[in-house]
Formats: C-alpha cells, structure tokens, sequence
C-alpha cells in the first residue's frame, strides 16, 4: 500500500489562525490473480415483510443463492429474515453448506411489518461473534420499506452504524423498489463504513450482490487509522 499526503495550502499567514486541510490519500496496488483473498464473515439479512412478496423477494433470494454459491470454504455465512419479528434463518455455518443454506433462503416467505433495526442488529450480533484477524467482516442489509418497528429514529440507527463500524464490522445496505427509505440507508452505509445500493427493479438484484460480492473480495485493508503528530502550535 501507498499513502500521498497533500495540504489545501503550500504557505499560510504567521501569528494568525487558520484552517487548512489535508488531502490523504491511500492506494493499494492490485493483487496478482494467484494471490489469496480475505476470508469472509459475512451475514445477509433480507426484508420478507408484506410489502415483498411477488417478484421482489423471488429475485432477491436468487441473488442470494447466486452469492451463496460463489462462497468458499473459507467463508463464514449466516441468514437472518425479519419482518416485525426477526429470525435467524441460518446461524454462523461454513459457505461449503450449500444446500443447507439454499434451502433456507428457498423456504422464506413475505408478510408482517418492517423491524429492519432487529434485523440488522441481530446480523451484526452473529458477525461479532466470528471477528478474527484478517477476515472482511460484513453485513448486507436490504429492505423495500420503511422502519415502522424496533429502532426508527435515524439518528440513533447511525450512531449504532458507526459503533458498529469502531467494533470492526462494515454495513451495506440495498434498497429495493421506490417506497424505501433512501436517507436512513445511505446514511447507516455512509456510517458503518459500507456501500449503498438502490435496486429499481428486482431483476437487477443479481448484478448488484455480484457487485458487492466481487469489492468485499478484493479487501486489502479496512478500518484503517492515520495519526498526526503536531508541533504545539497546530
């Protein structure tokens, strides 16, 4: 990795206070396709609350099965499912149970109202849960609705987002359709350090786990930290 450092000015004013701001910039070079990827910690937490049923909740769980199948053995996958009420699908298991996992995501059904909080929080519980040294730690969250239970206040959901991220894990967030709530999702993302995606129609949900799946593979470094020694008068 490569880090270049650059002030917004080259000369300032003596004996006269002034802001100045600094540009860092880290780059990381790519990696050989023969070298190893980051494990992954990874939980998909999936809306299933009235409003999905039909062709939303059936393109999202063969996104889902498509981003199943392209786990490996080093992987780590857990499936939580919520609607008012929140449900871990499939606990913390090897991505090489496949079927195992298949099977669950084919079983989900819609109905109910939106706890997305107690979904997300209980995701982010079984990512805490398997954190080592060196694995990208995420969870993918996607709804098609708005908050309407648990957790609902935007400013709370983005303080928990970055003491989220402080712990070591990173949110995604997906939203599906036109009738979500686009501020609280790109604000939790933009705060637990992950993407945000909008989904327009359901068919485009493959693509875009596909997307997501190929960055979080691609990992070089994450939560990383720069720290500035200053003489006593800056």
């Amino acid at each position: 990795m490569k880090a270049d450092f650059a002030l917004d000015y080259t000369v300032i004013a003596v004996e006269r206070a002034q802001h100045v701001y600094l540009l860092a910039r880290i780059l990381a070079e790519a990696a050989p396709q023969s070298a190893a990827r980051r494990p992954l910690n990874l939980s998909v937490v999936l809306d299933r609350s009235g409003s999905m049923q039909g062709n939303k909740l059936s393109y999202i769980k063969q996104a889902a099965q498509y981003l199943v199948q392209r786990l490996a053995a080093q992987d780590r996958f857990s499936l939580v499912s919520y609607n008012q009420s929140v449900t871990v699908d499939v606990p913390p298991i090897s991505a090489l149970e496949k079927d195992r996992i298949n099977h669950a995501i084919k079983k989900l059904e819609s109905s109910g109202t939106t706890n997305l909080s107690g979904g997300w929080l209980q995701g982010c519980q079984l990512v805490a849960g398997g954190i080592a040294e060196g694995q990208v730690n995420r969870v993918l969250l996607l709804t098609d609705g708005l908050a309407n239970e648990g957790v609902t206040d935007t400013a709370r959901l983005e303080a928990l987002a970055r003491q989220k991220r402080s712990e070591g894990i990173t949110t995604t967030t997906m939203g599906v359709g036109m009738d979500f709530n686009e501020d609280l999702l790109m604000r939790m993302a933009k705060e637990a350090g992950g993407a945000f995606y909008f989904i327009d129609n359901p068919d485009q949900a493959p693509n875009i786990f596909n997307e997501e799946l190929n960055l979080m593979m691609s990992v070089v470094g994450q939560n990383l930290m720069i720290t500035l020694i200053l003489t006593p008068e800056v």
